[in-house]
């Protein structure tokens, strides 16, 4: 199986997305079913969501230039709001939907073909995700953030920069090497590496190799 790029990567989710999308709706215009719709409506966040990650993912890549002395790899932290703001969006809509159908029930039309087009979109997932899976990335990081000494690095934003593997902590925003924990953004403080650790997967198991261990 081929190892995807993380362009090709997102590439791949909104064309994923753009598919299960219309098997979703189509189940649900054909069943009138809420909860179809509320599946939908994930989808549709889900293709928005991926569609911005890959605008920042690009626009990140560039060099840096007057305005931007430090690159502008920051950018790709807009994605993650973004899709918490449609998330927030789709819920609100999600619970209209369903306050009316409380208020005015209807029965459910031509279950089968909508069951047959959302197992058929559940299908699509699972194949993509057996990709994507295939092609990620592995990296064993302390969650201790060395610089406010807090156990939080396990909620930092991960992300790129000129293809480097970053997590940026959500303390203080120094940003690391997921690779090698070197700080590559101190925020005006001193450099202070976080700890990493080998790692590597073995018949489907993740194996991090700590001091003292084989």
């Amino acid at each position: 199986m081929p190892v995807l790029g993380e362009r090709q990567a997102l590439s791949l989710s909104v064309l994923a997305a753009l598919l299960t999308i219309g098997l979703k709706f189509g189940a649900w215009h054909a069943t009138g079913s809420v909860g179809l719709l509320s599946d939908a409506l994930e989808s549709l966040v889900n293709l928005a969501g991926a569609v911005f990650a890959l605008l920042m993912v690009i626009y990140a890549q560039q060099p840096a230039d007057r305005g931007h002395p430090f690159g502008h790899g920051k950018a790709e932290y807009f994605s993650s709001g973004f899709e918490g703001l449609l998330i927030v969006i789709a819920a609100l809509g999600i619970f209209i939907s369903a306050v009316d159908r409380l208020l005015a029930p209807q029965p459910l039309q031509a279950v089968g073909l909508g069951l047959g087009l959302t197992l058929l979109a559940t299908l699509v997932n699972f194949a993509v995700a057996r990709v994507l899976l295939h092609s990620g990335r592995v990296h064993a990081v302390a969650n201790l953030d060395p610089y406010s000494g807090a156990h939080v690095i396990s909620r930092g934003i991960v992300g790129t920069r000129d293809d480097v593997p970053i997590v940026a902590s959500p303390m203080y925003k120094q940003v690391f090497d997921l690779r090698t924990g070197v700080c590559l953004d101190a925020q005006g403080k001193e450099p202070i590496a976080l700890r990493t650790w080998p790692v590597s997967i073995v018949d489907g198991d993740v194996l991090v190799k700590v001091e003292g261990g084989a």
